[in-house]
């Protein structure tokens, strides 16, 4: 996907994709992508199984100009967001998320670049998150690189490279 500019409120899903079977979602690219919009939720790639394994791997959100994806609303936001069942596995590697600028104005403003929910099992590896930046008028304001919230047992978390992260706040709110 590339060239997107959209001024609305709600929701902005660009992929969802909640099904029984196995999900792979691979070598798929996004850029130059601008959101502005009051109560605007954004989510670049958003997948859950209910019975399945899910592989996302070697997708690209952002490319290496600045500022390459713009997010300015008033809510949370998740690049990648995926939802694994018990006993299931969801494989997440060498994604690329980069050059995000998230400019937030309500009391909810966190930005998460990778997020895992459910009670399976995640193998996340050789990911990098980079030139990331989140601006808030409140000091709640934060940028989770990779948010595991899933309880299932025996993740593996390895070769994840980390750079360039900058939160500000406005104002002590």
């Amino acid at each position: 996907i590339e060239e997107i500019e959209a001024n609305r409120n709600g929701l902005i899903d660009l992929f969802y994709i909640n099904i029984t079977g196995e999900i792979t979602f691979s070598n798929n690219t996004f850029n130059n992508l601008t959101f502005n919009g009051t109560n605007c939720q954004f989510y670049g790639i958003d997948l859950t199984s209910s019975s399945n394994d899910i592989e996302c791997n070697s997708n690209t959100i952002g490319n290496s100009d600045s500022d390459n994806i713009i997010i300015n609303g008033d809510t949370d936001h998740y690049m990648i967001y995926i939802s694994i069942s018990s006993g299931k596995t969801a494989t997440l590697s060498s994604n690329i998320i980069q050059e995000i600028n998230c400019s937030n104005s309500g009391t909810n403003n966190q930005l998460h670049l990778l997020n895992t929910q459910g009670s399976g099992t995640v193998n996340i590896s050789s990911n990098q998150f980079r030139h990331i930046t989140s601006t808030s008028n409140y000091s709640t304001t934060a940028i989770y690189g990779l948010y595991q919230n899933n309880t299932g047992l025996n993740n593996i978390i390895s070769k994840n490279r980390f750079n360039d992260f900058e939160v500000s706040t406005t104002s002590a709110t």
